[in-house]
């Protein structure tokens, strides 16, 4: 996708610098009661566990003192990319090659 966008705008004559993102999909998001949470495995004091992980509720409001601290103390655990079966070729991702391109890819030229 990036090389051929590069091609095209190359031809054009405009000059560019061409970066590619990605992110692998660590964990997956579940419901437990009201709450939406991560689960996945993760790496806690050295050890892998699997987890279920809930950021702070992120007010509609400025926090006072006390509820900001709250929110910027949280430290997510570090989640572990899930190991590739045999027969698959890649991570499963988020789609930002998707999103990448809804953004940059035929928008720009």
């Amino acid at each position: 996708m990036t090389k051929d966008i590069a091609r095209k705008a190359s031809l054009a004559g405009i000059n560019t610098k061409t970066e590619a993102i990605s992110a692998i999909r660590c964990g997956k998001t579940k419901r437990l009661g009201k709450e939406t949470v991560i689960n996945g495995d993760a790496e806690l004091d050295g050890l892998i566990k699997h987890v279920d992980v809930s950021h702070p509720c992120i007010p509609g409001y400025i926090p006072s003192p006390a509820e900001f601290d709250e929110l910027f103390c949280f430290k997510s655990p570090r989640f572990i990319p899930p190991k590739l079966p045999n027969n698959q070729k890649c991570f499963p991702h988020i789609r930002m090659d998707k999103i990448i391109d809804d953004l940059l890819g035929e928008k720009c030229l």
